[in-house]
C-alpha cells in the first residue's frame, strides 16, 4: 500500500504509523523540516531517475514539478541509516 501526502504530513509520527502497517509513504519535503531537508539534499539525486515531470503555466508564473523516489537505506542490523 502507498500513501501519498502533502508537506503537512511530513512528520515522524505519520511515517511511523504508515511503516508500522507495512505500507509506504510518499511526501513532499520542504524547508520547514530542516534536518530531513539537509539529509535529502545530500543524496545523489543526479543518479535517481525522474519518475514524472509536469510543466504548467498559470497565474503569471511557470512551474516545473519533478518527482523522484528512492528507498530509505537500511543497514545490516535492520535499523534505518537515516537519523531522526
Amino acid at each position: 500500500m502507498l500513501f501519498i501526502a502533502d508537506a503537512l504530513h511530513t512528520q515522524t509520527g505519520h511515517a511511523d504509523e504508515v511503516t508500522a502497517r507495512r505500507a509506504h509513504l510518499l511526501v513532499q519535503v520542504k524547508g520547514n523540516q530542516p534536518t530531513l531537508f539537509k539529509q535529502l539534499k545530500r543524496l545523489p539525486w543526479a543518479q535517481i531517475p525522474v519518475g514524472d515531470r509536469t510543466r504548467e503555466r498559470g497565474h503569471g508564473r511557470r512551474e516545473t514539478r519533478t518527482v523522484k523516489a528512492g528507498v530509505r537505506p537500511v543497514d545490516r542490523s535492520g535499523a534505518s541509516s537515516w537519523s531522526r
